[in-house]
């Protein structure tokens, strides 16, 4: 996690509106609730600005606050709200030790290019919770058979695909389940190769501005992580116990799995 790619993350506040699943589904939301049902939450760190997580009904006497590097994304991205907004980096959380019940996020670890950042940040979430405090986090990982990208980029001469999901599933295929982390430019370069992009989008009835988010990420080096889920228990199990891991519903379902971690 480079602090230059702050600036595309201001950037992406400006027009952040994603559907599920690259969002929570009212599945997901319910499975937060479930979590939150379950335990006592007096104080409530939000990893990020999902405004859909902020907007969880939390006890009346939970203390929530919500942490991001971008100050764009927490004026923009999490909206009006009870949550105390906090600018500061997951690798080194500006928070005392131990003084947190629940850390709460999603698609977090997608957020960190690097197997070393993610590492830095499962430490970091570790020393700011109460012993026995807890992790939930909705996680955005390779799928059990991964496709090439040569495989996605086929499957445009089939069926109609929702743009939002044929872009997660192009970058998911650009990044791989052999390393950690890609440049976002990457899969701008792998959409390059669609011979006449404006007009298979029109086939696909995709809009002007879905067909513009593919294009934002033209000579992007802001980087993403979609890792294994092998490789995220690997990270995640020196510090946290897994509680449990369930897939989410729906397309590519087990690309999006919620997870509960306790702390050891």
């Amino acid at each position: 996690m480079d602090r230059s790619d702050i600036a595309y993350w201001d950037r992406l506040s400006t027009y952040w509106s994603v559907p599920p699943p690259l969002s929570p589904a009212e599945s997901d939301l319910a499975w937060f609730g479930a979590r939150i049902a379950e335990r006592e939450c007096r104080r409530v760190l939000l990893l990020g600005a999902t405004a859909a997580l902020a907007s969880l009904r939390w006890p009346r006497h939970a203390a929530l606050a919500a942490l991001d590097w971008s100050t764009g994304m927490l004026t923009r991205a999490l909206g009006p709200g009870n949550a105390a907004r906090v600018a500061g980096d997951w690798r080194r959380m500006p928070l005392a030790a131990a003084t947190q019940d629940v850390l709460i996020g999603d698609g977090c670890y997608s957020a960190l290019g690097s197997a070393e950042d993610a590492v830095l940040f499962t430490t970091e979430m570790r020393r700011v919770l109460h012993a026995h405090g807890e992790v939930w986090m909705r996680c955005f990982v390779q799928p059990q058979g991964p496709a090439s990208v040569a495989e996605v980029l086929e499957a445009l001469d089939g069926s109609a695909v929702p743009a939002h999901l044929f872009r997660w599933r192009l970058a998911m295929a650009v990044h791989g389940a052999a390393r950690y982390g890609f440049a976002l430019h990457e899969a701008w370069e792998a959409w390059s190769r669609v011979p006449d992009r404006l007009r298979v989008a029109r086939r696909l009835d995709w809009t002007e501005a879905e067909v513009q988010r593919f294009e934002r990420w033209r000579g992007e080096s802001a980087r993403y992580a979609f890792p294994t889920l092998e490789r995220l228990r690997d990270i995640v199990s020196g510090s946290f116990e897994v509680v449990r891991v369930d897939a989410s519903p729906g397309p590519l379902g087990e690309c999006f799995p919620r997870l509960q971690l306790r702390r050891r």
